[in-house]
């Protein structure tokens, strides 16, 4: 079996990514904090965006709508009560 590395993994990237994860493979990650903050596109645009934070010493991630919606799914509609709490990231398509 080969190993394959994408691209991203050779830049320090500040924020968690897709790239970091092997196809098929998944993270438990519980929640620290969450915030909005100023981040940096790689078009080197500023935008505020919604960040997750979490216990272990894994990078924040930039919380998208559809990461927001399945949150909320399993812990509810209010960010205080998803402090604390695990999720499990893997890396999917989707469809928009």
């Amino acid at each position: 079996m080969t190993t394959e590395t994408h691209w991203k993994q050779n830049f320090d990237y500040k924020y968690t990514g897709a790239y970091e994860l092997k196809p098929g493979e998944t993270k438990t990650l519980t929640i620290k904090r969450l915030c909005n903050e100023e981040v940096m596109s790689t078009s080197g645009q500023k935008q505020l965006c919604f960040v997750a934070y979490f216990d272990a010493q894994e990078k924040p991630m930039v919380l998208n709508k559809t990461n927001c919606k399945t949150i909320t799914k399993l812990y509810g509609p209010y960010i205080e009560g998803w402090i604390g709490k695990q999720i499990i990231i893997e890396s999917k398509k989707v469809v928009v």
